[in-house]
């Protein structure tokens, strides 16, 4: 008796403090999200420093949608910008300031660094395309398992 007394007064103390954490849900995150990703180090030179002491790289902006970190589709297209280090600032280059970049730096198309990331670009279609096909095929798989015992029942009768 005095064993069972003690084990219902910890699930009354365990239950108490877990209603209170309880309401404390997890959020899944979702939404528009703005990523600038560095795509090409310039060299750390006056002639690319935007502050005393700081220097700028190129980097490619864009944004997605995402639904739990996983990139779903592309809100907009992948535009070249000055990459500064950190993720919410970075400066503006039009077609002038890029065309002069490339000539500094003996380069001859930008466009081939104005890619997304693969995972951006097709890894979240292709992870939630593979978890749809997973639970079509368990949805299949499992119906045709009660098909073959009810046949089998069916036999044994």
């Amino acid at each position: 008796m005095k064993k069972l007394f003690i084990s219902f007064a910890f699930v009354l103390v365990f239950c108490g403090f877990s209603t209170r954490d309880a309401t404390a849900a997890i959020r899944i995150p979702y939404g528009d999200y703005e990523k600038i990703k560095k795509v090409y180090d310039l060299p750390d030179d006056e002639i690319y420093e935007y502050e005393e002491g700081k220097y700028f790289d190129i980097g490619v902006k864009y944004t997605v949608f995402q639904i739990a970190w996983i990139p779903l589709y592309q809100k907009e297209n992948a535009e070249l910008v000055g990459y500064i280090g950190n993720g919410d600032t970075y400066l503006a280059l039009d077609e002038e300031d890029l065309a002069a970049l490339a000539v500094l730096n003996d380069l001859e198309n930008w466009n081939r660094y104005a890619k997304l990331p693969f995972w951006d670009a097709w890894g979240g279609k292709l992870l939630v395309g593979l978890i749809l096909l997973w639970i079509i095929g368990g949805y299949i798989y499992g119906r045709n398992d009660k098909e073959d015992e009810e046949d089998s029942e069916n036999a044994a009768a």
